[in-house]
């Protein structure tokens, strides 16, 4: 995969309009380099950058850089986010920052130049931690869930979390859209894509997760989510069906918008922009500004 940093700076190149969202690591990257990447990317963008947080969960994807902090667990890594995140705001509002903290220590930092507008921060997470982590410092949480009404329940309970902190949080989940010119053409490719799932690939993931190698049959019930639904919820139909399946979704999880991932951008993302989207923008006017 490439950088999502290098990467939104390219793309800052090419768009004028549209946000460009990096990705970083708590665990693999110093507060003081990042509030200086942000800013760097929000001048490059003229305010349109924003800053997806991630607290790392799968031991191995750190551990093979020997990045792993031994003894820092689930609850304790959104302690160390807590401090990260906080520490990069101040570098991003104050002329110097001392810090002293469990995770992270600044003293007189200096992070110039400032960004030009406050960017918008978003983190993933469905634990009771990860929320209030998120209601407290985010502008925005991704959800999980497999149908809307679960994704109802997780978004109605982490907006009632933000505000009882006074503050108000938006909700997204994410969605893979097999889009093409018919709903039998679509089926097939979402099958052809089922078939050509990479077994090994699949087995390396589980062991990432927690799994042992026995655990890894038919029955088991992330196997079965990985050959059926793409590894997130999807749609895969006709630009009509898409249009009706994702105003489902949003009419009855009342979610505040939707990250869409096309695994084949270059056919789909046109036929989107121009069949799809302009009827999703005249029946949810909000989600044009939903970031």
């Amino acid at each position: 995969t490439l950088d999502a940093t290098v990467t939104m700076a390219a793309l800052a190149e090419v768009t004028e309009r549209v946000k460009v969202w990096t990705t970083v690591h708590t665990i693999l990257q110093n507060p003081g380099t990042v509030a200086k990447m942000i800013a760097t990317l929000d001048q490059v963008t003229k305010g349109r950058a924003g800053l997806n947080v991630v607290t790392g969960a799968y031991k191995g994807e750190f551990s093979q850089m020997g990045m792993w902090p031994e003894g820092v667990d689930h609850d304790a890594r959104y302690d160390l986010a807590k401090e990260w995140i906080q520490a990069i705001k101040a570098l991003w509002t104050q002329p110097s920052v001392t810090m002293q903290g469990d995770y992270f220590q600044l003293e007189d930092c200096v992070s110039n130049p400032k960004p030009s507008t406050k960017p918008f921060l978003v983190c993933a997470g469905s634990s009771e931690v990860g929320m209030r982590f998120s209601a407290n410092e985010m502008d925005a949480i991704f959800l999980s869930g497999d149908v809307p009404e679960k994704l109802a329940q997780s978004s109605n309970k982490v907006k009632g979390i933000a505000a009882d902190m006074g503050r108000y949080i938006r909700t997204y989940a994410m969605q893979t859209i097999v889009l093409c010119e018919t709903d039998a053409e679509a089926e097939a490719t979402a099958l052809h894509y089922r078939e050509g799932l990479d077994e090994e690939a699949l087995r390396g993931m589980m062991r990432a997760y927690g799994f042992l190698d026995a655990e890894i049959g038919e029955e088991n019930a992330f196997v079965k989510k990985a050959r059926s639904s793409f590894m997130a919820p999807h749609v895969a139909g006709s630009p009509d069906t898409v249009i009706q399946k994702i105003g489902e979704l949003l009419e009855v999880s009342g979610i505040d918008g939707l990250m869409l991932i096309f695994p084949d951008y270059v056919s789909a993302m046109p036929l989107f922009a121009e069949h799809v989207m302009p009827k999703l923008r005249a029946k949810f006017p909000a989600l044009a500004g939903a970031a």
